[in-house]
């Protein structure tokens, strides 16, 4: 008899290796031996690297505040000819302005795309806190901005960059308000015009100083926010008969940036404009070329001494020591975007006496939308 043996089957041996027909497609891994005999095709469905979508129009190259640097930027896609119209928005100066100039509002657009404007051709353009560039159609012709408040709703329809260039923080803390003070970029601008200076306009236990000089460099100071219908009132402390030079103004008043309703501008100004012993003061309401819409008159040297307006629907009651006035004519503003300014200037951007140097001190500034009105005798 034989006797076979019972043996068990041997394992497999371990599979330490994928399948040869198993390949990791995952990016981390994926084959990059060129010397392989073919690339190894990427899954149909993996993502494609594409560059994103250009933008018709951009702003590259743009100038610090107070800089006059020109603007640049570049174009992208474009299909048909076009050129740049640039636009610049200036508070002080009334509110957007075209550029490089009115006569010629637009810049070439190079044979790579890019374009350059200058930007800064005048006044306190340096001072601008928004910048604009529209694209303009070929045989168009680009609205004109000289000032107006908001840019024409023509522009909205074309492919346009813009950005906002922030004044650095130059305010001050007065009467409970906060006030911006004017004066940027040592440029020179109405009214005068002067060279409005920051360090000119100060606040001390609690009260404003104006300053002006014969150089001529002035001062001015104005609300961030509209006030509207309302009693307005102004203490101020400095004897007002006489400001030391012919040509020196205090201005009290309110002014809107957009030119409807004559800038919503009314007015004490203290001032002899530019004659000597004229009526020292007065009440306007704007335009003060209108019979009946200014009121002039003599002060004295009372101080401290109040000056109040009462601004309503029908009309503006002014009072200033014994002087008394009631408006009820037709260019009574409407509410608006209107702002209080304080002011101290000099006509014509001169003095009869360069070595003027003058300061006025205010202690309050008082707004109240509740008032027992104000009857004149």
């Amino acid at each position: 008899m034989i006797l076979l043996a019972l043996q068990g089957c041997p394992e497999p041996p371990e599979q330490n290796e994928p399948p040869p027909l198993i390949v990791d497609t995952s990016p981390e891994d994926s084959p990059t031996d060129s010397t392989a005999d073919s690339p190894i095709d990427s899954p149909i469905d993996s993502p494609v690297d594409t560059e994103p979508p250009c933008e018709p129009i951009s702003l590259t190259e743009v100038p610090e505040f107070c800089s006059h640097d020109d603007l640049g930027g570049t174009t992208c896609g474009l299909d048909g000819s076009f050129t740049v119209a640039p636009y610049i928005y200036m508070e002080a100066a009334g509110g957007w302005w075209t550029k490089p100039t009115s006569g010629a509002p637009t810049v070439p657009i190079e044979d790579d795309g890019t374009w350059t404007a200058d930007i800064t051709t005048g006044g306190i353009d340096s001072s601008a806190t928004r910048i604009c560039a529209y694209l303009v159609p070929d045989g168009e012709s680009p609205p004109l901005a000289l000032g107006e408040a908001d840019l024409d709703p023509k522009l909205d329809a074309w492919e346009h960059a813009c950005v906002d260039r922030p004044a650095p923080d130059n305010t001050l803390e007065w009467a409970d308000r906060t006030w911006q003070i004017k004066g940027q970029c040592g440029a020179s601008y109405g009214p005068g015009p002067c060279v409005f200076r920051e360090d000119f306009a100060t606040v001390a236990d609690g009260k404003l100083t104006l300053h002006a000089e014969g150089t001529p460099t002035c001062s001015e100071v104005y609300l961030q926010e509209p006030l509207g219908f309302g009693q307005y009132s102004f203490t101020v402390e400095t004897p007002l008969d006489d400001l030391g030079d012919d040509n020196a103004v205090l201005g009290l008043f309110t002014w809107d940036d957009d030119s409807a309703h004559n800038h919503r501008e009314i007015d004490f100004e203290f001032a002899v404009w530019g004659t000597e012993g004229a009526e020292n003061a007065q009440f306007v309401v704007q335009p003060y070329t209108t019979d009946g819409n200014r009121h002039r008159f003599y002060t004295d040297d009372t101080a401290p001494s109040t000056h109040t307006f009462q601004w309503t629907e029908s009309g503006v009651v002014f009072s200033s020591g014994e002087e008394c006035l009631d408006y009820a004519g037709g260019d009574t503003p409407p509410e608006g975007d209107e702002r209080v300014h304080l002011n101290l200037w000099l006509l014509g951007g001169e003095a009869k006496d360069t070595a003027w140097s003058k300061d006025v001190v205010l202690t309050d500034f008082s707004f109240t939308e509740d008032f027992e009105p104000i009857t004149c005798p």
